[in-house]
């Protein structure tokens, strides 16, 4: 007995002794609260998260790949055609191919004014002039139609993802 309380005060790290061991004793663990059987709630509302969080990535995959390609034509040499195919091509997309396939014209910029909120029409006499009549766009025209397509994707994309 009187050997084993040696060893035991002599024990230590840099000469702490015994009180080092004491505070390291380990200690039974006591629940204050039983577990109240909801936790499958935590991982339904977890799982609903993810899940909206998975449909909306995918509901917005067209608009960032319209953005890509607006962004491409930006730098196009046949700039009025190509920006108006992106029009229609998104507009079909968007808004289903009845909607929109068969308008051309003040009757197609119109259109795209009530669905994206947009000034097209306003610039109706350069539309055709640029589209029929082989009229050149000066940097300027080409900077405000880019501009305008963008305000109508942005548009578009907060009617169309952020409604379920």
């Amino acid at each position: 007995l009187f050997r084993h309380r040696r060893l035991e005060r002599s024990s230590g790290v840099n000469g702490i002794g015994n009180s080092l061991g004491r505070s390291l004793e380990l200690k039974d663990i006591v629940l204050t609260s039983a577990p109240s059987g909801n936790e499958w709630i935590w991982w339904a509302a977890g799982a609903l998260a993810a899940v909206l969080v998975i449909v909306q990535l995918f509901r917005a995959a067209p608009f960032s790949r319209a953005h890509r390609e607006l962004s491409k034509i930006r730098k196009s040499s046949n700039f009025p055609a190509d920006m108006n195919f992106w029009l229609k091509k998104y507009s079909m997309i968007f808004f289903g191919r009845d909607s929109c396939a068969g308008l051309q014209g003040a009757a197609w910029l119109e259109f795209l004014d009530m669905k994206g909120g947009t000034d097209f029409s306003d610039s109706r006499k350069i539309w055709d002039e640029m589209l029929y009549g082989g009229r050149i766009m000066t940097d300027l025209e080409k900077r405000e139609l880019y501009r305008e397509c963008r305000r109508w994707l942005r548009r578009i994309r907060r009617r169309k993802l952020w409604y379920i």
